[in-house]
């Protein structure tokens, strides 16, 4: 269930909120557009995937960027009325809204990001615009810069004149490809093309040629042995490298000629999903990473089932919304069979029919939304001719009624999949990756709950408000602890807090306060798990990392200082929420030191972006969300690590900003000009975490802490101690007042 990996994706959880709002503004458009028949009502649900596809952009997922991109340009067409099915189109973007869902939920829990799994709806939508549609190949994009030069064979001295040789290649080469066109199956002409690349790719000293031929080679020579398959396909890109022998003599020309990489990205994608039995392209395969951009077809279809329909949770919605228009269907088919007339106001059946019709063909039950279709048009029909359906009529209709709601079922059991082959010998079934990997964030966001609970138990402790009477809460805590990472199936962890554990019960048993050493050990591991959790829950690649160090601890714990397995254990004083002097005198692990400061400086810089504009247009709530969010992150890792002065400086900017989001106060003045200088103090309180204390006045940070703690509790008259307060502030602190940024 554990990923030991880094997640280059975990930043769309950060973001999941807002694009679920936008993907809910364009799933609202297109039901608007649908059940109207009016396109123009589609404005909004183009203008929510352009923000999606930008910000995916951003984010580098292709194969989500690619998604977002098709849908917007199928939105564009329909709206200005360039389609001529519209219902096949927005039945397509609507499939396609659903897949983009889940396939985020794959990106957000460390799936890889591969186009290929889109192939069938990015060309679905493709289709809707009567455009070519796209192959394995085209989505196939891997790295070729991040193979160093050095990994490719190197020139030797290059033909003194090339011109002559070039001729010879061109010659030689197009004989061979001519022989092998007229018999492909003749093994001669196509080992004759093989040295003729491998004699041509080491006289070149261009990268991007070099490159090509080299890999031209490796792979004719793969269609040689037989692990390459003779394609139509594969022939026409060995025509277009036959094109480019004239190209060789131009240097310049070829190395920012962008043909050169796409024919050389070509014959890899064959590389890639060749049989094994070559050494040679095995390790090319190795060396560019092609078993990640391609995948066994069996593994294929079953990624693609898992991204091609929706989750559970949204299943089990729609299985709500299906079933009520199925009750209210078949409501309104009782009557009928009992000549009842249930009013004027009251839905035709044949409109309750198309609307379920309608709802089905979306979910991917086809079949059921056509019969359903047929019998609303055969209703309608007789409405409108005044005839009633006889009861054999009825009966069949109930039948097809009764047929939808076990297609339904079926359907919702197994989230749209497709039936299985029977695996009667194979193990026990898993859930997707991605959903296993969701299972284990949650828990893991437990673990950091029942993780806080035990400090704030140590620190009730330490301070003499929890008595021994109640130690047995702490080693309960600490066995929930224990048994939530064994679900988790994170064996390292689990032990590493078990020793915790008991190192924890064995100092809890000493009647005094164990010594400034053995407090920080403690702190230090105790913090080291704290940010693991966080970290692996996020998929952030230091985390293998802090367990290493939380190890460590134990290790000194348990051997280093004599007195570490007989004292009372707590966390550090400055992990206590006690007075602080005037100077920051917080005492860091420097390992956890660089991890938590790489942070901050992280966080600033996108604060530093969204400041100037949330104070330039207030109405800006993308820019106000980063603000709080990099407020909020300093203020958790702060408090992780020890950092408590940073930690509850950011939380006194938070609990402004969280007024402001829950509508418990307006955005003044004053409260934009706290937040400014607050954002421009946070580099000086990062240097006072390093032990600089010159880069501002802690007097001048006292005051400002209690100005901060006055607007929060709306205390009056400290408005003019804001004024007065920023009449003597000068730069850096004042850098975001100006009169220009800063909105009235």
């Amino acid at each position: 269930m554990w990923r030991e990996v880094s997640n280059p994706y975990a930043a769309i959880g950060w973001i999941r909120e807002e694009l679920n709002t936008l993907l809910r503004q364009a799933r609202i458009g297109l039901e608007a557009a649908a059940e109207r028949e009016d396109n123009s009502l589609l404005t909004d649900a183009d203008t929510a995937i352009e923000k999606i596809q930008l910000t995916l952009a951003m984010l580098r997922s292709q194969g989500a960027s690619l998604l977002a991109d098709e849908m917007h340009g199928l939105l564009r067409e329909l709206s200005t009325g360039k389609i001529e099915h519209s219902d096949t189109a927005l039945s397509a973007l609507m499939q396609s809204l659903l897949t983009l869902d889940t396939y985020l939920d794959r990106l957000q829990a460390g799936g890889t990001d591969l186009p290929l799994l889109l192939l069938p709806i990015l060309n679905d939508l493709r289709a809707a615009r009567d455009m070519a549609l796209l192959s394995e190949g085209v989505l196939f994009s891997p790295d070729l810069e991040a193979v160093a030069e050095n990994k490719i064979p190197a020139a030797k001295k290059s033909i003194q004149q090339l011109a002559p040789a070039i001729e010879k290649w061109t010659s030689a080469f197009t004989q061979a490809f001519q022989k092998f066109l007229v018999k492909p199956e003749d093994k001669e002409p196509i080992a004759q093309m093989a040295a003729i690349c491998s004699e041509i790719y080491p006289q070149l000293e261009p990268l991007k040629q070099r490159r090509l031929w080299w890999i031209s080679s490796l792979a004719i020579s793969g269609l040689e042995s037989g692990v390459i398959e003779n394609s139509i396909s594969l022939r026409k890109l060995l025509s277009r490298i036959e094109q480019q022998l004239p190209t060789l003599q131009n240097k310049e020309s070829s190395e920012n000629n962008n043909t050169t990489d796409l024919l050389t990205t070509a014959l890899l994608y064959y590389i890639a999903i060749a049989r094994d039995g070559n050494q040679q392209l095995d390790k090319v395969r190795d060396l560019y990473n092609l078993d990640k951009l391609v995948m066994d077809p069996q593994d294929l279809e079953r990624a693609r089932a898992g991204i091609s329909v929706q989750n559970r949770a949204l299943f089990d919605s729609l299985s709500i919304a299906v079933s009520t228009e199925l009750d209210n269907i078949k409501e309104r088919l009782t009557k009928l069979e009992d000549g009842e007339d249930s009013g004027d106001d009251a839905p035709n059946i044949d409109d309750l029919l198309t609307k379920l019709a309608d709802t089905l063909k979306v979910i991917g039950l086809q079949e059921s939304s056509k019969a359903l279709h047929h019998s609303s048009s055969l209703l309608a029909q007789a409405r409108k001719d005044g005839a009633t359906l006889d009861s054999e009529q009825l009966v069949l209709l109930a039948g097809e009624i009764l047929s939808v709601e076990t297609a339904l079922d079926n359907h919702v059991n197994k989230l749209g999949e497709a039936p299985e082959q029977d695996h009667s010998d194979a193990a026990t079934p898993q859930l997707p990756a991605h959903e296993l990997w969701q299972m284990v964030s949650r828990l893991l966001s437990e673990c950091l709950g029942v993780l806080e609970q035990i400090k704030e138990q140590l620190q009730d402790w330490m301070t003499g408000e929890l008595s021994a009477d109640n130690f047995a809460s702490i080693g309960q805590n600490f066995e929930h602890l224990v048994g939530a990472l064994q679900m988790a199936n994170h064996a390292p962890a689990t032990e590493a807090t078990r020793r915790l554990q008991q190192i924890a019960a064995a100092l809890l048993e000493q009647k005094d306060l164990p010594t400034e050493n053995v407090q920080e050990l403690f702190a230090d591991a105790f913090t080291a798990l704290e940010m693991f959790l966080a970290a692996s829950r996020d998929q952030q690649p230091e985390a293998s990392g802090l367990l290493e160090l939380m190890i460590q601890r134990l290790d000194r714990l348990e051997s280093g200082p004599s007195d570490a397995t007989s004292e009372v254990s707590a966390l550090p004083e400055q992990k206590v929420a006690v007075e602080k002097p005037a100077t920051s005198t917080t005492v860091v692990d420097e390992e956890i030191l660089d991890i938590f400061l790489e942070e901050f400086d992280s966080v600033f810089e996108v604060m530093e972006a969204s400041l100037p504009l949330w104070l330039k247009d207030t109405n800006n709530i993308d820019a106000r969300t980063e603000i709080r969010r990099g407020f909020h992150t300093l203020k958790g890792s702060g408090r992780m690590v020890g950092a408590d002065e940073i930690a509850e400086f950011s939380w006194k900017v938070e609990m402004l900003l969280n007024q402001v989001v829950d509508d418990a106060r307006e955005i003044d003045k004053p409260m934009l000009q706290a937040v400014a200088i607050a954002g421009a103090m946070l580099p000086a309180v990062r240097d006072r975490l390093k032990g600089n204390n010159k880069t501002i006045d802690p007097k001048l940070l006292d005051s400002f802490t209690s100005i901060l703690n006055q607007l929060a509790s709306s205390q009056a008259g400290t408005t003019e101690k804001l004024d007065s307060f920023i009449a003597e502030l000068k730069e850096p602190f004042n850098r975001w007042l100006n009169d220009d940024l800063l909105t009235e």
